[in-house]
């Protein structure tokens, strides 16, 4: 029964370290598809510089 309990409170503990990873990797994840999203609408694509060259 104790070693029981014990075990649920390191699953518990295990599933909080997961969940967190998880969420940090989510905000990783969107600001760098923001930060990209935004490059994009400020700097021109590379087709668009080689047709301005021509």
């Amino acid at each position: 029964m104790i070693y029981r309990q014990i075990l649920s409170k390191r699953e518990k503990i295990l599933a909080i370290i997961a969940g967190a990873l998880l969420l940090l990797f989510a905000v990783i994840g969107y600001q760098n598809a923001k930060a990209e999203m935004q490059a994009n609408v400020l700097a021109p694509t590379f087709s668009e510089v080689q047709a301005d060259a021509k």
